[in-house]
């Protein structure tokens, strides 16, 4: 807009509504000024007022609850660790690569209810590099599955683009009482997590939908 620097206070711009567009398509680039400034850490300090507002506008439309406080699924036994499939302390005469590898969240889904109209997410995954055989979702990003008819259907996924993510999942739903599960990564250690859903609307821990649970320890052929 006339190569207006976005902070100077000038134009009609409206840079939340910008980013969170840019945020809704999985943007991760740079962002790219066209205007002058008086030093050259304005850029970094104008960048971050603008992205603060814009965290502090979609936080006031999400209600968070943490996934501890929900029904975690997919493990065997509890763990000190919330995210890890096993405590490898406790079992001393496992490889190496074995222990690194339990520390993984593959297989771990958080069960929950809501009826909310939208779902959104925030997590923490490891600083590791991405593996080029899988794909950054599979990596280090969610799946969300919601129950229809009796049967579980894919509804979204939490693409990740740093070691702290939030996306939204799904919206535009009905107002109904759903049955969710959420899937964590497949191959990354995560850290926290946080389910969001519309300001007004309800999330509860709901039951484990599996009747039993089945563990395999063997190659990665099995």
């Amino acid at each position: 807009e006339n190569h207006f620097f976005p902070c100077s206070g000038q134009g009609q711009n409206d840079w939340v509504k910008i980013l969170a567009a840019l945020h809704e398509v999985g943007y991760n680039g740079p962002f790219l000024y066209e205007s002058a400034a008086k030093d050259l850490k304005d850029y970094k300090e104008c960048y971050q007022s603008l992205f603060n507002q814009f965290v502090a506008a979609a936080d006031s439309k999400w209600s968070y609850t943490k996934a501890t406080a929900l029904t975690l699924t997919g493990k065997v036994k509890e763990t000190k660790r919330s995210f890890h499939r096993l405590d490898t302390a406790d079992y001393p005469a496992l490889p190496v690569a074995v222990k690194n590898l339990l520390t993984n969240a593959s297989g771990i889904a958080v069960s929950f209810t809501t009826n909310s109209s939208a779902i959104s997410a925030k997590w923490c995954v490891s600083n590791k590099n991405p593996l080029s055989n899988l794909t950054a979702i599979a990596n280090k990003g969610l799946d969300l599955y919601i129950k229809k008819d009796g049967k579980w259907q894919f509804a979204g996924v939490g693409r990740p683009s740093a070691d702290c993510n939030e996306d939204v999942l799904v919206k535009n739903m009905d107002l109904s009482e759903k049955e969710c599960l959420l899937y964590l990564p497949l191959y990354d250690e995560i850290d926290q997590v946080e389910i969001g859903v519309d300001k007004n609307a309800t999330i509860a821990a709901s039951v484990t939908p599996f009747k039993k649970l089945i563990l395999v320890y063997g190659s990665s052929i099995v």
